[in-house]
């Protein structure tokens, strides 16, 4: 089959392929793009509960190697594609508003006055906190992370536990590395279901907020077809059982608490970005990169996982703030913050051997008060982001999208480290390159490999084999035939020489052992994720004797030698074609041009503001719930070529009415009216069904005095001539600040009550 179009060009020629996730970047955007349906999966309407399935007769039926396919006629539009998409495939759901605020979470084993003494230390260091996660030891199995009975000598009194951090306002996710019920053929099992439905249903009915569908790391979920991954099952499977339950708590169908959970980006391991591989996973909420380390170059690696999760509709792809291994820096740790304040969801986290865990205050003081004011950051701009949420669940336009959706250019195109927040907000981290895999080059003579059948290197080898280079990569596959895929081990002898001075790091998944010249210089013998280690600098043409003692526990198994440039900082960002005003100094940049920041200033990232852009902020609080929407800030950087256009949402924060149409949004805009010699806003009256107590708005319109545009004769609203006030700048000030002043220039402050059924024209006379 082909479709050709009324040139008698081919603009699509069939091909049958199997069903992905996977749509070309926004810059490679075809006329059409196919969507294949196969295998397909026929989802019965009475979901996942082995009640109704029963009662109704019904199953699910799973069919391979059909034929369904869809052209979206995309016509080179990336947002049309996505709009397209979305439509076709499922939508990524609005989160609640509370998820979009700041998460506490480490893999520690918490008792109840613990967990309790975390939710108050954020009140004492004045951290804001919304949601907390009590990894896998809330359960007695915890060795393994099975079963679903609580550990009582931890948590005597669970729902008593609930209760005190839902009076504190934060809600509770629990982690779970589901395995399959013993003799169920799949996920699709009436005993799987049943079995998975009681459980999970009976901790939420206690007070837990979500579930964390964690991926297993020695088994896994039974899919019924080798071409859609557990992973993606799992995500339905506990998406529908947190959304039948919240219906039933409901007593509605129709209104009732938004189903949340967490899940792993089942294309992305452990920080690894591969492929998605099926076109359902994008719809299933939060969604977490793995165990990642805490290295600059994974920074670097969770921007791109970032930007290509986004576009591909993973609208809340995130990861372990600070990294989930490793000993981050101070300075480290504070770019891992000023990421977390940019992406979908702002959750630190981290596994239980790290000498520090992730929040601000184990670190000094100067660490903790520029965490609080990243922090503080996300909150005033909570309104934005969220109003940005229901523009993606709307018509699929990415939460934060790479750059070549607006502009492009060529260096547009290829940028992979930069980003916008709508079009206003262009965000850039320092980073490193990636790391290199190890020159085959640097290996003298062959690598010696010795195999063991226990974890310790314990006893005679099961085998033996030379090999070119230490490089090993398996998930759930044996390294040597006969041996388990679990609970080995691997001593690796070999020598290197470098032909330069080289910055050496070890990769593994789990932890090894490394001597150099008969001297211990590594050793790490916990179960994580691939993450890396520096083993420090070595000589140019110095042989070096080595032996890596490798310890494999459960899941994947890898590790692999590189090499990286200690001065490869990423601290260069490109600015394209308008005006870019730095969020820090206030220098104005125009044309396409590249800036650099200085690495050493921590408390400051890249954050480039475009000219024209109307932001809409509130006070930050210590509570998502908290923030104040009577009282709106509407931060202008005035522009005599840009104009801009934002939408302010508003629904009830936790629930499904919105999809029956109960929100309302007003508009608001800016641009230059030439012909009068003025700078315009304009803030509609609200549309929707949405009632709150707020018919009427204080707002405090802050008109930056840039350079060009900071001759003000008169402000009207409304054609009536209003005052307003001056006001210094105060460099104390963080950006994008609800107040008068502003960090970088003095700004003129205007300052009006508006009714939120009618209109409003604000004109500054220039």
């Amino acid at each position: 089959m082909k479709v050709i179009n009324k040139s008698n060009e081919v603009i699509y020629k069939y091909k049958k392929l199997h069903n992905s996730g996977e749509l070309p970047s926004p810059s490679k955007t075809p006329i059409i793009f196919p969507i294949f349906d196969n295998p397909r999966m026929v989802i019965p309407l009475s979901g996942y509960n082995d009640e109704k399935l029963i009662q109704n007769n019904e199953k699910f039926i799973v069919e391979e190697n059909v034929n369904d396919f869809y052209l979206l006629i995309a016509n080179k539009d990336p947002l049309l594609l996505r709009k397209l998409y979305v439509l076709l495939t499922g939508r990524s759901e609005l989160v609640r508003f509370k998820t979009l605020g700041f998460w506490q979470s480490r893999y520690f084993k918490y008792d109840e006055n613990s967990a309790k003494e975390m939710i108050l230390e954020h009140a004492k260091h004045n951290i804001p906190l919304d949601n907390m996660v009590i990894d896998t030891d809330w359960r007695k199995a915890s060795d393994r992370g099975i079963g679903y009975e609580i550990d009582t000598s931890l948590f005597p009194d669970m729902s008593g536990f609930f209760a005190f951090a839902h009076k504190n306002d934060v809600d509770i996710m629990f982690n779970d590395h589901p395995e399959p019920l013993e003799g169920a053929k799949n996920v699709f099992s009436l005993e799987e279901i049943k079995y998975r439905k009681d459980n999970l249903s009976r901790l939420m009915e206690l007070g837990l907020d979500y579930w964390w569908y964690d991926r297993n790391w020695t088994t896994k979920l039974i899919s019924p077809t080798k071409h859609i991954s557990p992973e993606t099952l799992g995500d339905y499977l506990f998406n529908d059982i947190t959304k039948q339950f919240n219906i039933s708590k409901a007593n509605n169908d129709l209104v009732y608490r938004r189903p949340i959970i967490m899940c792993n980006v089942d294309n992305i391991l452990n920080g690894d970005y591969k492929k998605i591989f099926n076109s359902a996973s994008h719809r299933y909420s939060i969604q977490r990169t793995g165990d990642i380390d805490s290295k600059l170059d994974s920074i670097s690696k969770e921007v791109y996982n970032l930007i290509r999760g986004t576009s591909n509709e993973i609208t809340y792809i995130n990861s372990d703030i600070g990294g989930h291994i490793g000993n981050p820096t101070k300075e480290e740790y504070i770019r891992w913050m000023q990421l977390g304040t940019f992406e979908p969801i702002f959750r630190i986290h981290c596994t239980n051997s790290v000498a520090r865990f992730r929040e601000p205050w184990n670190y000094d003081e100067e660490t903790l008060n520029i965490s609080r004011k990243y922090i503080n950051l996300r909150y005033r701009l909570l309104p934005l982001i969220y109003s940005k949420c229901f523009d993606n669940y709307f018509s699929g336009e990415p939460l934060f999208k790479e750059l070549s959706f607006n502009y492009r250019d060529k260096k547009s195109r290829n940028i992979k480290h930069e980003y916008l927040l709508a079009n206003d907000i262009l965000i850039s981290h320092f980073g490193k390159k990636p790391s290199k895999i190890l020159s085959k080059n640097s290996y003298i003579g062959k690598v010696e490999a010795e195999y063991f059948t226990n974890p310790d290197l314990i006893g005679e080898p099961f085998y033996k084999e030379s090999l070119n280079e230490v490089r090993l990569s398996l998930s759930h596959e044996p390294p040597v035939k006969g041996m388990s895929p679990y609970e080995f081990s691997i001593r690796y002898r070999f020598k290197l020489r470098f032909n330069k001075l080289t910055t050496l790091s070890v990769t593994s998944d789990d932890g090894c052992t490394v001597f150099v010249d008969g001297v211990k210089i590594h050793e790490d013998k916990s179960m994580h994720g691939l993450s890396s280690s520096s083993l420090g600098k070595f000589e140019a043409n110095k042989l070096y004797d080595f032996v890596i003692e490798y310890y494999q526990h459960g899941g994947e198994a890898g590790i692999y030698l590189s090499t990286y440039d200690d001065l490869a900082i990423l601290n260069r960002t490109y600015l394209p074609k308008d005006e870019w005003i730095d969020a820090f100094n206030g220098k104005i940049y125009s044309k396409n041009r590249m800036v650099s920041k200085d690495i050493n200033v921590i408390d400051e990232m890249s954050l480039f503001i475009r000219g024209g852009s109307i932001l809409p902020l509130v006070e930050e609080e210590n509570r998502a719930m908290d923030l104040d929407y009577s009282k709106l800030y509407l931060d202008y950087y005035p522009s005599k070529n840009n104009e801009d256009y934002q939408t302010l949402y508003e629904d009830d924060k936790e629930t499904t009415a919105y999809k029956l149409g109960n929100y309302r949004v007003a508009n608001i805009s800016s641009k230059f009216d030439k012909t009068n010699n003025e700078m315009v806003i304009s803030i509609s009256k609200v549309k929707g069904n949405y009632n709150d107590e707020i018919n009427f708005r204080d707002v405090i319109l802050k008109y930056h005095l840039l350079k060009g545009m900071n001759k003000v004769k008169e402000v009207r609203i409304n054609d009536e001539i209003v005052p307003f006030k001056i006001f210094k700048k105060d460099s104390s000030l963080m950006p994008l600040s609800a107040t008068d002043s502003s960090r970088c220039e003095k700004t003129l402050v205007v300052k009006f009550k508006i009714d939120l059924s009618k209109n409003y024209v604000i004109r500054f006379k220039l």
